[in-house]
């Protein structure tokens, strides 16, 4: 049994794990799904729709009954968001089903904050709620504008990651293998 303690201790540890494919967080007993098309990975450049989901346990809270914005900005900006970022009134997004969506075009490769805050109408229930997610947009073509003419590559390094950890398991594999079946003595009958 030892010797596959090193194989297990490789899967637990130096397998690279998926991101989640949704970022999910709560606030005051609001909790709210942020869903990123496409595929949870912004790509500057193009038009990027995000889905948010609400959904509640301990308070009544419906988001007709929410004055609710959102706002998105890069994220070294939060601290001043509501006044450099882009505001989009919750209302007055696309219904889909039990969510709601909005566009969004990121201009640039970069960490972007996206900030829903909402506070309740005359006869709702519920406290204020503050939610930030972080998008990174490291992908696709930015939209040079007079203050940026820099361009930034696009460098995609996930895919090595994985194929780099799969050889290293696979190496670990073989070499428990190898060790338990040199150790296994062999008796003729």
């Amino acid at each position: 049994m030892k010797q596959f303690l090193p194989i297990l201790f490789l899967l637990v540890f130096y397998v690279p794990f998926h991101a989640e494919a949704h970022q999910i967080k709560t606030d005051h007993g609001i909790t709210v799904l942020l869903h990123v098309d496409p595929s949870d990975e912004p790509l500057s450049g193009t038009t990027t729709r995000m889905y948010l989901a609400f959904s509640s346990k301990t308070v009544v809270f419906k988001p007709g009954d929410c004055n609710c914005f959102i706002y998105v900005a890069p994220y070294e900006k939060l601290d001043t968001i509501k006044e450099e970022g882009v505001r989009i009134d919750v209302a007055s997004m696309e219904k889909i089903l039990s969510s709601s969506s909005f566009t969004y075009t990121f201009p640039r490769h970069d960490i972007y904050a996206v900030v829903l805050e909402g506070s309740p109408k005359e006869n709702a229930t519920f406290e204020p709620f503050r939610i930030v997610y972080d998008l990174r947009v490291a992908r696709g073509e930015e939209i040079v504008t007079e203050k940026r003419k820099t361009s930034v590559q696009s460098v995609v390094i996930h895919p090595y990651v994985h194929i780099g950890s799969v050889l290293l398991l696979a190496l670990a594999v073989l070499g428990g293998l190898y060790r338990y079946f040199t150790r296994c003595e062999i008796r003729p009958k």
